[in-house]
């Protein structure tokens, strides 16, 4: 059985890789503007640029370059960078590890607070608090992160200007790394200032990305804490409804003590109606 599930989702993974590839390759074979021109110099004659086309695959017909393509992303060739003029994998490398600690950062933010605030909410439950709380979720599910960047940005860097704008460290603080994982290496080498510095520089996009994240943890830890309490309820309709069928005095004891609990007021009233349709 697990084996079933998880080759039907390794399946239709592929099939949705399969159909972003073809929605990206005809994407960019549809907008306006040619690579090609981006890349020659101004003085560049016909042939010059038919022999770049020839070099990229550009003028073979489009089944040929699809296919080109994809067996370069398969084989791990992205190709060469239009603007930056290198090659595409060594682009990856060198942004890969600033992408993934603040990845891996705002998970942990959204994470932590997001248990937090679904547990609040469910212990507000039918309360202003909870109706608070699900008013933020909306917000935080409803606004885009680059909007949220944006505000950030205008808050704290230009009106209240505390934290800084760009870059991942203060330049004087940059030398002695050995790799790109810059708040890792410097937490794990007892660099505390530097560590401090660089959490300066991910605060506005952590919190920007950590957002969205949020509501979504949000959202799933209130679903499965109301589903807790709806088996708690359902359980307590059922208890409800065996004790109001005994008619000796321990169900007479037991009901004048549960009848306050609202689940189980809603319990008797739907019994009262079952009994007067049955009588009736």
């Amino acid at each position: 059985m697990l084996i079933t599930v998880v080759a039907n989702r390794v399946a239709m993974a592929l099939l949705t890789l399969a159909g972003v590839a073809v929605v990206v390759f005809i994407l960019l074979r549809v907008v306006p503007g040619d690579p090609v021109a981006m890349m020659i110099s101004p003085g560049a004659g016909p042939a010059d640029i038919a022999a770049l086309k020839a070099h990229y695959g550009l003028d073979a017909p489009l089944l040929v370059q699809f296919w080109i393509w994809i067996k370069g992303v398969v084989t791990g060739d992205f190709g060469t960078s239009i603007t930056l003029h290198v090659y595409v994998t060594e682009v990856l490398a060198a942004r890969l590890p600033a992408t993934l600690e603040l990845a891996i950062l705002a998970l942990i933010v959204a994470v932590l607070f997001g248990g937090a605030v679904a547990v609040a909410g469910t212990l507000m439950r039918r309360t202003i608090g909870e109706t608070m709380i699900d008013g933020l979720n909306s917000i935080l599910l409803a606004v885009p992160d680059f909007i949220w960047a944006l505000a950030l940005v205008l808050l704290f860097a230009v009106a209240i200007p505390v934290l800084p704008l760009t870059g991942r460290i203060d330049p004087e603080l940059a030398e002695g790394f050995t790799t790109r994982f810059y708040l890792a290496e410097s937490v794990l080498t007892g660099r505390l200032a530097v560590a401090a510095d660089i959490m300066s520089h991910m605060a506005m996009p952590t919190v920007a990305l950590a957002n969205f994240l949020l509501g979504i943890v949000l959202a799933i830890q209130g679903a499965g804490q109301f589903a807790k309490l709806g088996a708690t309820d359902l359980v307590a309709n059922l208890v409800a409804f065996s004790i109001l069928r005994q008619p000796d005095q321990i169900g007479q004891h037991v009901r004048e003590r549960i009848t306050g609990h609202r689940a189980v007021r809603a319990a008797l009233h739907l019994e009262i109606q079952e009994q007067a349709a049955i009588a009736g």
